[in-house]
């Protein structure tokens, strides 16, 4: 069958022939036409997740994911610039960190102003049982 792979991170994905797979007890195998890749999941392959925090201030500050700082369950976000502001002067999200807790999702934003942190903004997340 034919596959589009991704053999390295960073890399254009690749045209491969593959062994077409054998269907198990109670499986059965589909033959797909066509299909799409999102490319916000080739980011995140390549460690490229990038959020931007659309802000009621009309500033538009944008983090990526610092992947020596996160965990499966932690992820880290350093400022990496953004549109519409002066980080050394205006007021702006910086960094964040989002974490699964148990049943909770977690989430701190750190507000800077002046160059400086003056704050932090957290909210979490829980599942209603």
């Amino acid at each position: 069958m034919k596959a589009m792979q991704l053999t390295a991170p960073r890399t254009a994905l690749k045209l491969v022939d593959l062994p077409t797979p054998r269907p198990g007890r109670g499986q059965l195998l589909i033959r797909v036409r066509a299909c799409g890749v999102c490319r916000t999941d080739l980011h995140v392959v390549d460690g490229e997740l990038v959020l931007t925090h659309y802000c009621a201030m009309a500033n538009q500050p944008r983090m990526r994911l610092d992947r020596r700082a996160s965990t499966t369950d932690r992820l880290v976000f350093a400022f990496d610039g953004g549109t519409n502001f002066d980080p050394a002067k205006d007021t702006h999200v910086h960094s964040g960190v989002v974490e699964w807790r148990g049943e909770s999702l977690h989430n701190a934003w750190a507000v800077y102003s002046g160059g400086k942190q003056t704050g932090q903004n957290e909210f979490v997340l829980s599942r209603r049982k």
